[in-house]
């Protein structure tokens, strides 16, 4: 199969996302980012995971993601930006509040 054709298969497939989903980036399978806000329509909050660092919270569409690899807990993923941030306790609420949000499914 062409690689045109197995695009062209994985447009309009469904996915669930939720927090602390670690997916693959589309164009690069190689990286990893976990999702920290579901958000609205095709969009989200993800951070590309950097070992054991996360780098810092941006917005991510739905054609970004590859595939779902696996997921992140509430502490591996507020350690990851304390490696980065420093000090998380600014941020932690909003985490909580982030957590707490419904899975939700987003067309790719």
């Amino acid at each position: 199969m062409n690689k045109r054709k197995e695009e062209r298969e994985g447009e309009n497939e469904p996915v669930n996302i939720f927090f602390g989903a670690v997916h693959t980036y589309a164009e690069d399978e190689s990286m990893k980012y976990v999702i920290l806000d579901v958000g609205e329509g095709s969009w989200f909050t993800a951070c590309q995971i950097l070992g054991r660092r996360l780098g810092f919270p941006g917005t991510g569409s739905a054609s970004d993601i590859g595939e779902i690899v696996g997921n992140m807990s509430f502490e591996q993923i507020r350690k990851g930006l304390e490696r980065t941030m420093g000090d998380t306790t600014n941020i932690e609420a909003t985490l909580r509040e982030y957590s707490q949000k419904q899975t939700r499914t987003i067309t790719k």
